[in-house]
């Protein structure tokens, strides 16, 4: 999981295209930062835009890091009580 501002950038990350093309990359939209087709076709071929374009969450903002969202998942089960503490 990624904030949409990580999003930007994210072809400047180390093997970037094979983490696209081999992970599932969740991100969470963050203020300020515009994720769409057009912002993302300078860095991206239009199958990896269609990969990463399909996993940007569309729900309400919250201000929240995925950095904390991360530590509330452990072994891939969501702490359930931690995690939905994080939007209240």
């Amino acid at each position: 999981m990624i904030g949409g501002d990580s999003l930007a950038d994210l072809h400047t990350w180390y093997k970037a295209q094979e983490l696209v093309a081999q992970y599932e990359i969740i991100c969470y939209p963050r203020k300020g930062y515009k994720v769409d087709r057009e912002s993302l076709l300078k860095h991206w071929t239009a199958k990896e835009i269609d990969i990463l374009l399909q996993t940007v969450l569309q729900m309400p903002f919250f201000d929240i890091s995925s950095t904390s969202v991360r530590n509330n998942i452990t072994d891939k089960t969501v702490n359930k009580k931690g995690f939905l503490h994080l939007f209240r």
